[in-house]
């Protein structure tokens, strides 16, 4: 029988006013989604300490709001400000002498002046306030991320949220490929995971979402680097400030995990840790024929076309030297070109400018089922940067070392012959 996992009730002082998070205000009412603009994350954190330190020294309101429930509004001004709340404006922590026990003192609280990065560090997260304006800040914004996901089986949309080592804020959502199997879909965690891969975070501090992770999502998230310390905040409505949350560790939702160091893989070079694995790696004699009789399918400007190669030769390489593969050591990637689809949701007929790229890199568990595919991995960013389906992809092109253990072309083949019949699909040699 199993058992539900302690979690503590996060406080959560009431504010004096309840508000709702516009799209708009943070800039993921657009694409690209891959990751909240870090301007738009520390206006919202000011609004929020400075809504927290007015409630903990007894202030009646802090902006004279002509209603109980406004919107955040942090959208640029029309003067050309950055924000329509700034730091300037807001009350200072060394000007509000607070009695609240649950807030810290002046002191402690890290001065404007300091980046997020340090504001994200693990030891600051563990004073109140800071730590009560994260996770707050990151259940706002999970409403927002449910809305990238692209579920048409289930129609169970799932946004999560996660703020990195770093002090930037990623985005993940779900991704079905239907008719292909169910096996094939990518969880909300392991786009989000892929995401921060993508962008070169080295660790997931706190993942907010309104659903727990799944065993397949917490299995995944045990293999990144301290993934056993990962805070998990979970709200059931996060649609208005203040969220109620509980609060739990992975380690209490995974107890005696089975994880990569029971593999033998060093906690130094787990998942989002080690970036690039395999730096040792080169392209194969036939890569750069194989893309350009390839992309002479997708109709690519001429007076582009070489510059365009190089640059996806490059990109393949990087995603194939950057994937996580311990368990195996068969690091794969792969290129996704597709057409944007344009307002009317119909494919652009432009042939010739508008063709994207997307990349994915294999990213392995230790529990071998939960690993991510390149070809997933890359459709998530296909999905969070254009929001367009699978069916948009016009060419795939997969990056495999030439006596790999395993390999994804067959897999890769299939499911491109069930979500993307029109699409090409190649492979080119790696060499190590």
């Amino acid at each position: 029988m199993s058992t539900k996992p302690t979690c503590a009730a996060a406080p959560v002082s009431e504010p004096v006013q309840r508000l709702v998070l516009d799209p708009e205000a943070v800039g993921i009412s657009r694409p690209p989604w891959l990751a909240v603009p870090e301007s738009r994350v520390t206006a919202l954190r000011a609004l929020l300490r400075s809504l927290e330190l007015a409630h903990c020294t007894g202030a009646s309101s802090l902006t004279s709001p002509t209603s109980s429930e406004d919107k955040i509004s942090l959208s640029p001004r029309a003067s050309g400000a950055d924000s329509s709340v700034s730091a300037s404006s807001l009350p200072s922590a060394a000007s509000s002498s607070s009695s609240c026990s649950s807030c810290s003192s002046a002191s402690t609280l890290p001065s404007r002046g300091r980046s997020d990065a340090a504001i994200a560090s693990p030891a600051l997260l563990a004073d109140p306030l800071e730590r009560r304006i994260w996770l707050q800040t990151l259940a706002l914004l999970v409403p927002l991320a449910s809305r990238l996901a692209d579920p048409p089986l289930s129609e169970f949309h799932v946004g999560v949220v996660g703020l990195g080592a770093s002090g930037r804020v990623y985005l993940g959502a779900n991704l079905e490929l239907p008719p292909a199997p169910l096996h094939t879909a990518v969880h909300a965690e392991q786009c989000l995971l892929a995401t921060m891969h993508r962008h070169g975070e080295t660790r997931l501090l706190v993942l907010a979402s309104t659903v727990p992770p799944c065993g397949h999502c917490r299995q995944f998230i045990r293999e990144s680097h301290h993934g056993r310390e990962v805070l998990i905040a979970l709200g059931a409505d996060c649609s208005q400030y203040p969220v109620e949350l509980t609060t739990c560790r992975l380690t209490d939702m995974l107890t005696s995990s089975f994880g990569p160091e029971s593999l033998l893989v060093p906690e130094a070079e787990h998942l989002l840790c080690k970036q690039p694995s395999h730096a040792e790696l080169v392209l194969g004699g036939d890569a750069a024929s194989t893309l350009q009789s390839s992309l002479a399918h997708c109709q690519v400007n001429a007076d582009a076309f070489a510059g365009f190669v190089r640059r996806a030769l490059e990109s393949g390489l990087y995603a194939v030297r950057g994937s996580y593969a311990p368990h195996s050591r068969s690091p794969s990637a792969v290129l996704a070109f597709y057409r944007k689809l344009d307002k009317a949701g119909d494919l652009n007929s432009d042939k010739t400018g508008d063709l994207k790229l997307a990349v994915g890199s294999y990213l392995e568990n230790a529990a071998y089922n939960p690993s991510l595919p390149p070809l997933q991995y890359a459709l998530t960013q296909v999905m969070l940067e254009s929001g367009c389906a699978a069916s948009t992809l016009r060419l795939v092109v997969l990056f495999e070392i030439t006596d790999a253990r395993i390999s994804y072309a067959a897999e890769t083949k299939a499911i491109l012959g069930q979500i993307a019949p029109d699409c090409v699909f190649e492979r080119v040699s790696v060499l190590r």
